[in-house]
């Protein structure tokens, strides 16, 4: 573990220290206090559940040209296309999207946040171990949707609609957490004008995209469909934290937006249910998770105060104990992240 502390250690300590003493945003040289979390992503050996999985893949991809991937999305896979076109070591190439994966995870916060850093206290723990280290293709998504709503804040449609298909096409169920996302951001306003005709592309979008890729989705709608058993506290987790967060809201966010917490509590507790009948349930209690984390912060009160800090730490706290027993042994199975090995080690 000592791996994974020390790094977001390194992290944690400079953020704090800037949210007490200096208030202005974060510069680019302040990312470098980052690096040893970006690193440790794209230097790993296969560590992570799904990253031998993607090696895999990779190989479908450079050397039997694409045979046996039609449950990664065409999105993803044109990615490692491109990548492929500098190396064709697919470890290689899941390295430089991990490096990749990173670098959206913090740009997705700092435009989140406008520059702050308090955000990722919380992210890092909760998100950044999973998403460029095991789920890559959600890695990626996630932050290219979050940045997406941001454009549509800002009235660039053409930009968002570009961002919005580029996140579904690497990760489908992205489109369930666009929404949420947008109501995460209070600002992201739209006319009803403007709603007409994003519903009308949108239609258009789904359309042609089922025309063209109608295989792959219903793979995925069949995988989704499947419900393979799960333990009987599945999405506890989840759940648990979704509920302290809505309480936290009451004293965290500005009074007009706390209302938001508890809207996404009860979406968290419809997913919940669904956790019984299937796995696309625990996949939309993460996706329910991250949104309302969004919207804590989005909503939070300015500037951040000593309490606010305590607060953001407890969730930090939280969010590190939830990782940390994902990454421990379960089920009499080896973690799959612990011991951790570079890409040059071989696990023993």
């Amino acid at each position: 573990m000592i791996y994974y502390i020390v790094p977001f250690l390194i992290w944690l300590i400079f953020c704090v220290w800037k949210a007490l003493n200096d208030p202005q945003k974060l510069r680019l040289f302040d990312y470098v206090f980052a690096l040893p979390l970006i690193v440790l992503s794209v230097l790993r050996g296969e560590v992570g559940p799904d990253t031998p999985n993607y090696i895999e893949t990779a190989q479908g991809v450079i050397w039997w040209k694409g045979q046996r991937t039609i449950d990664v999305e065409f999105g993803y896979v044109l990615l490692m296309r491109l990548t492929a076109i500098f190396t064709s070591s697919p470890a290689l190439v899941v390295a430089v999207i991990s490096l990749l994966t990173a670098i959206l995870f913090f740009t997705m916060l700092h435009m989140w946040e406008n520059g702050r850093c308090t955000i990722s206290l919380v992210f890092i723990p909760l998100c950044y171990f999973p998403f460029t280290m095991n789920t890559l293709r959600v890695g990626i998504a996630f932050p290219l949707a979050v940045i997406a709503i941001l454009q549509l804040e800002k009235r660039r449609f053409f930009l968002f609609g570009i961002l919005a298909l580029a996140s579904i096409s690497m990760q489908m169920t992205v489109a369930i957490l666009l929404p949420m996302v947008y109501l995460a951001r209070p600002g992201a306003k739209i006319s009803r004008k403007g709603k007409l005709y994003g519903m009308l592309i949108v239609t258009i979008a789904v359309y042609l995209g089922y025309r063209v890729f109608g295989d792959i989705i219903l793979y995925k709608l069949l995988a989704y469909s499947l419900p393979p058993s799960l333990e009987s506290n599945s999405g506890f987790g989840p759940l648990l934290l979704s509920v302290i967060c809505s309480i936290i809201s009451i004293w965290f966010c500005e009074k007009p937006h706390r209302y938001l917490g508890f809207i996404f509590l009860a979406i968290q507790v419809a997913f919940y249910t669904l956790t019984a009948f299937s796995y696309a349930g625990l996949r939309l209690q993460s996706m329910a998770l991250f949104a309302q984390v969004l919207a804590l912060f989005c909503c939070a009160k300015r500037p951040i105060s000593g309490r606010q800090l305590a607060i953001v730490l407890l969730l930090c706290c939280l969010a590190s104990f939830t990782t940390a027993r994902n990454f421990i042994v379960s089920a009499g199975e080896p973690s799959a992240f612990i011991p951790y090995h570079f890409a040059w080690e071989h696990q023993s």
